[in-house]
Parts: structure tokens; sequence; C-alpha cells
């Protein structure tokens, strides 16, 4: 069996000061119609400072409806589909796979795969640099939740410059951002 398959529970991540940020009251919020409704302009803005632009894409063949944010802090990709068993744990593993060699002896065991709170039960993020040294061939930023029979995957290069658990902090803020109107 490969290691990266194995179905381990996420660690949680260090405990710490929670990041200051403002979100809708889960529940309160309206449904979001596509992706690029589940986070606000204003709401990237706290995470992301600057000029945003958005597209929206959506995909009918595979079911996927997708927004993209690009600015100066580079891009921000939702990929949204009806959840089909898929755990959100289950998605940035097969996405983690991608960004692994192979063949370097424990690479997938180097990812530190987090569950942050307050996004429902197996919500999985990920937040590595590359090093190509320890088989992690990419940086990788991914937050995958899952509500109400909707999975989300968070993925973006905007992170590059930061500490890991800052952006992992950004991450996880959009997360909830998007939860509250998912």
């Amino acid at each position: 069996m490969l290691a990266a398959c194995e179905r381990t529970p996420p660690t949680a991540p260090a405990a710490g000061t929670p990041p200051s940020y403002t979100v809708a009251a889960t529940g309160t919020a309206p449904r979001a119609a596509t992706p690029c409704d589940l986070i606000s302009l204003d709401e990237l803005r706290q995470v992301f400072p600057g000029e945003v632009t958005r597209a929206p894409e959506h995909h009918a063949a595979f079911g996927i409806s997708t927004c993209e944010w690009n600015g100066d802090f580079g891009r921000l990709l939702v990929q949204q589909w009806a959840s089909k068993g898929h755990t959100p744990q289950d998605e940035v593993r097969d996405l983690v796979a991608g960004f692994i060699d192979p063949k370097s002896p424990g690479a997938a065991q180097r990812v530190r795969m987090v569950s942050p709170r307050d996004l429902g039960n197996y919500a999985t993020a990920v937040v590595e640099a590359r090093d190509p040294s320890a088989g992690l061939l990419s940086d990788i930023a991914v937050l995958s939740i899952a509500r109400n029979g909707q999975t989300l995957v968070f993925l973006t290069d905007a992170l590059d410059e930061q500490q890991r658990d800052a952006s992992l902090d950004k991450l996880v803020q959009l997360g909830h951002f998007a939860y509250a109107r998912l």
C-alpha cells in the first residue's frame, strides 16, 4: 500500500493565537450560487491586500465549478463539486501525491496534513515549501472542506514568501469565509 493512500487522521495545527478576521456567522450568511460568491472581494483583501480580478468557470462534463482570483498576491483557485463519498482528507491526499517524488523514500510522510478547526469533519490543509532533497517537488498550499453535500478545494500560489504557519492561517481564514456560505 502506498503511504500517501493510508487513511490516518490529520494532525491538529499547533496551538496558538487564532488569526484575526471577520466572517459571517455560520448558518446566517446567504448560500453562495457559485464559487465566486463564496468569498467577497473585501474578505479576500483581508487576507491578500491589493487589486484583485476574478474569473468564474464551469466544467459541466465533470460537474466542477471554479473561481479564480488573481492579484498582486498571486493566484487563488477554488473548485466546488457535489461530494461523492471522497472526504476532504482524501482530496488533499490525492493532490499531495502529485507534488511528491514517488522515488523518494518517505516523501509522503514529510507532508504535514492538518485538520483546521470549525470547518467540518475531515477538513484538511497542507502548506509545504518545495524541497527536492526531501522529495517535495513543488510548493503546495491546499485546503479542502465539505458541507451540505458540496466539496471545496482551495489552491494558491500566493503563500510562497511566507512562513508555513502564517500561510496556513491565511488559507484557513479563506476557508472560514467560504464555509459560512456553503
